[in-house]
């Protein structure tokens, strides 16, 4: 499988994007599991339930690609994984940013609910001074 830049041809073709095309290739799919280094393991779980041991040709060869956060455009026939090649990343980018932005969030709540208690103490003591 190629993977370039701009097809020759093809002044089309987006600048800076992936092009896969299955259609020629014969390469064996690896193991859902040899993703296991970049996958969150929640998503090889609910693959396995699912029965996906093999990802498709589509998959194997877009999931790494998106991960690297790539703009892919892929060829395949209908029926070859091309939705779940795009959506596992997709979830694997949203798995790993919500930890790390439920942190932020909660620091943020409460620097804010700090912030805000802070304002409104000072605001009550110079009001407290004005009264006398």
């Amino acid at each position: 499988m190629r993977a370039t830049c701009q097809p020759p041809g093809r002044s089309e073709f987006p600048a800076g994007f992936s092009l896969l095309s299955t259609m020629a290739d014969t390469d064996e799919p690896a193991t859902f599991a040899s993703f296991a280094n970049v996958l969150d393991a929640r998503i090889l779980r609910a693959l396995a339930d699912l029965n996906f041991a093999r990802p498709t040709l589509v998959q194997a060869k877009a999931i790494p690609l998106a991960l690297e956060g790539r703009d892919i455009l892929a060829r395949a026939r209908t029926g070859s994984g091309k939705t779940a090649a795009y959506s596992i990343p997709v979830v694997q980018k949203i798995l790993s940013t919500n930890a790390v932005r439920f942190e932020n969030i909660l620091v943020q709540w409460t620097l804010g609910l700090t912030a805000g208690l802070c304002s409104r103490s000072s605001g009550n003591r110079q009001n407290a001074r004005l009264a006398h």
